[in-house]
């Protein structure tokens, strides 16, 4: 018979649900390759850890891997709604930190490079 204590019982079931900082410790080490599709992985996945960990919990996994300050720039990439999307990856330079100056650039500048796939006018500029 198995007996759960009261304070399993009183978790919600968002809560319940969560992913623990060894998941992200794991899946931020498979992803070390800077490939466009990797960065943008990394940066979704730490808005998710962001969200589910605890805040000293989401610190210390970031730093086994990286700074907090490339972490947050990681999640601006990722989030961002041009930069992000798949059907550009193959047009986009694999540098997180030129992605992440791209952010910073209107987004409708972005989209009319995006439809001439020409991601690199706007680097060398």
């Amino acid at each position: 018979m198995t007996s759960l204590s009261a304070h399993q019982s009183d978790v919600p079931p968002a809560l319940a649900n969560r992913r623990d900082l060894k998941y992200f410790d794991q899946k931020l080490a498979e992803l070390r390759v800077n490939d466009v599709a990797n960065i943008i992985a990394r940066g979704q996945l730490l808005i998710e850890a962001a969200d589910e960990l605890e805040r000293g919990s989401y610190e210390a996994t970031v730093k086994r891997h990286f700074d907090l300050s490339y972490a947050r720039k990681l999640r601006i990439i990722a989030a961002h709604p041009v930069l992000s999307h798949r059907s550009h990856a193959n047009a986009l330079p694999p540098h997180p930190e030129t992605l992440y100056q791209m952010t910073k650039l209107p987004i409708e500048m972005l989209r009319a490079q995006a439809h001439q796939r020409a991601y690199h006018q706007l680097v060398a500029q």
